[in-house]
């Protein structure tokens, strides 16, 4: 199971982010027409760790999280749920076993084409393979 796809399972069953979103988590990219508020999970990264035997089976990679709403108080009380379902997560996610989550910055933005304001959580995400 990719990183996404387990860390889109895990938000979609966390009580305080449904509450906010509903079923609305999306890979990659959102449909226009879909109602907000919203997350998007975006993998922007994919470091592995090596030793000298080759790959560890170990990755950490960067998750760039965007919670996007009408409202910036929406935007950020959906990317504040996010943040505290995961910070410091260690567990299973699905079929990842995942040994720790660190946020590793939080920035806002707006949209001007879907005229939507943004919280982007970016998080590191230690996990060995499934």
């Amino acid at each position: 199971m990719d990183i996404t796809e387990a860390l889109r399972a895990y938000l979609l069953a966390a009580p305080a982010v449904a509450a906010l979103v509903g079923e609305r988590v999306f890979v990659t990219v959102a449909p226009q027409e879909a109602e907000k508020p919203l997350v998007v999970l975006r993998k922007v990264s994919g470091p592995r760790v090596y030793s000298q035997d080759g790959d560890s089976g170990l990755a950490w990679p960067r998750v760039e999280i965007t919670a996007r709403a009408e409202r910036a108080a929406d935007a950020i009380a959906v990317a504040t749920a996010v943040r505290q379902a995961i910070s410091g997560y260690r567990g299973m996610m699905g079929a990842v076993n995942v040994q720790a989550v660190f946020v590793d910055s939080e920035r806002d933005a707006f949209d001007f084409e879907t005229r939507a304001f943004e919280r982007v959580v970016d998080v590191f995400i230690w996990h060995t393979d499934a």
